[in-house]
């Protein structure tokens, strides 16, 4: 509460202390932790898609690497996704964030439909 002496003295502090009263508190910024093991499965895919790209750069045709390095990465990824959801392409496509028709073409692509 404010008390008369305050206002005495400072008349603006009556509006300064209702205006804290009932301004709520700040919001701590959260803070973004990643856990270690996250941290370390993102150096070593990084380390291994490197390594995969550069053997893989050595052999191709010019104008292929591309296709090849994608098709590698992505026919695991997509044969491990659609084991998880038991072959739900709708939850397929949700999880890897693409349409489900981008996920058809893949899976067609990859003789897995």
């Amino acid at each position: 509460m404010i008390d008369d002496t305050v206002l005495e003295k400072n008349p603006t502090a009556a509006t300064a202390e209702a205006a804290a009263a009932v301004a709520p508190a700040p919001i701590a910024a959260p803070i973004a932790t990643v856990a270690p093991a996250a941290t370390d499965n993102a150096i070593i895919f990084a380390n291994l898609v490197r390594e995969l790209t550069t053997s893989s750069l050595k052999n191709a045709e010019p104008g292929t690497s591309y296709d090849l390095l994608r098709a590698g990465f992505e026919k695991p990824l997509f044969e491990a996704t659609m084991q998880f959801v038991h072959n739900n392409q709708v939850q397929a496509a949700k999880i890897l964030g693409i349409s489900r028709g981008t996920l058809r073409k893949r899976l067609k692509e990859f003789g897995m439909l």
